[in-house]
């Protein structure tokens, strides 16, 4: 069963804590989404299934900052029409030579195979060693 953690960080005024915070809550097992909450972006709301929460909570206050576990619940899905709305619609947004990476386009070049005549100059001066 899924479960929604909401686990509220002290002192995350800072960009670069809170990507460290986000790196180290999507890195745990067990974790299928993660994101910011509130007025302040102080808060991650973590969903997942089999989540060791007590380890997250130790992690996050080891490398970030002070974490509190605010709520522990069962997940329930919202706005199912929204998400199946967004995945109709990406597949028509994208170039087929286009590849999508942490939400960055990125061009694929296809590899082309050139043959070139074997042909390999034969000096009788030559040195190979310079």
């Amino acid at each position: 069963m899924k479960q929604k953690v909401v686990i509220k960080l002290r002192c995350m005024n800072n960009h670069k804590l809170r990507s460290k915070a986000l790196k180290i809550t999507v890195s745990f097992s067990g974790v299928e989404g993660a994101r910011f909450k509130g007025e302040k972006k102080d808060e991650i709301e973590v969903i997942g299934e089999g989540l060791d929460i007590v380890k997250l909570i130790k992690m996050l206050r080891k490398c970030v900052a002070q974490a509190e576990l605010l709520s522990v619940g069962p997940f329930k899905e919202e706005n199912t029409n929204r998400t199946q709305d967004t995945k109709r619609s990406i597949p028509q947004q994208l170039d087929h030579r286009t590849i999508c990476y942490n939400s960055q386009s990125v061009p694929y070049y296809p590899i082309q195979h050139c043959t070139t005549a074997s042909y390999q100059y034969q000096d009788p001066y030559y040195c190979s060693i310079m």
